[in-house]
C-alpha cells in the first residue's frame, strides 16, 4: 500500500526490512539514524563513543580530516574551503588570499580589507596609499585596479 513508507524518506517499505518507532514507521537507514550519529566523511554509523562535531555534523575521528593533506583536525585549527575542511598550513599554502601590499597569504584568523577581489592586511604596513604611503585604515580611498590611494591630488601624480 502507498502509505506504508518510510516516515523520513517516504521510501516504499514492500519487501523491506523496517522498523516501528514512536508510532513511526522507517526504514532501516532512517532508524538506525534515530539510534546513532552517521559521519559526515564515509556515511556510515558512529558505533564508537568518541567522534568529533564539527560544521553541524557528526564525524570519526579520522574522518574529519584536511580535505589537502589527509591529516587528522579534530581538535585543530581549520578553515572551510569549497564546503571541505582544510588545515590551517595547507590553507596558508593553497588557498590563502594574497595581501596586495605585502604579497604574502592573509592568515584565515587576521583581520584584512577587501574591495573588489583585492584584499591588504588590515595594517599600517600594508594597506597604504600607493603614491605618499599614507595609512588607509578607516579613512576614505580611491581603488585603482590593484592600488588605492588616499586622494584624486596623489591618483594624478601616479598616472
Amino acid at each position: 500500500p502507498a502509505c506504508f513508507v518510510c516516515s523520513t524518506c517516504h521510501e516504499l517499505l514492500v519487501d523491506m526490512i523496517y522498523f516501528w518507532k514512536n508510532g513511526k514507521l522507517y526504514c532501516g537507514r532512517h532508524y538506525c539514524d534515530s539510534e546513532k550519529p552517521r559521519c559526515a566523511g564515509c556515511d556510515e554509523l558512529i558505533f564508537s563513543n568518541e567522534y568529533t562535531q564539527a560544521e553541524n555534523q557528526n564525524w570519526h575521528l579520522k574522518h574529519f580530516c584536511c580535505f589537502d593533506c589527509d591529516s587528522i583536525l579534530a581538535g585543530e585549527i581549520y578553515v572551510m574551503v569549497n564546503d571541505k575542511p582544510v588545515c590551517k598550513p595547507c590553507y596558508v599554502k593553497n588557498h590563502a588570499v594574497v595581501c596586495q601590499g605585502c604579497h604574502n597569504a592573509i592568515d584565515p584568523e587576521v583581520q584584512r580589507v577587501t574591495y573588489n577581489n583585492f584584499s591588504w592586511h588590515a595594517s599600517t604596513e600594508c594597506f597604504l596609499c600607493s603614491c605618499c604611503s599614507k595609512c588607509l585604515i578607516g579613512q576614505k580611498f580611491m581603488p585603482v585596479g590593484r592600488v588605492v590611494f588616499c586622494s584624486v591630488e596623489c591618483k594624478k601624480m601616479m598616472s
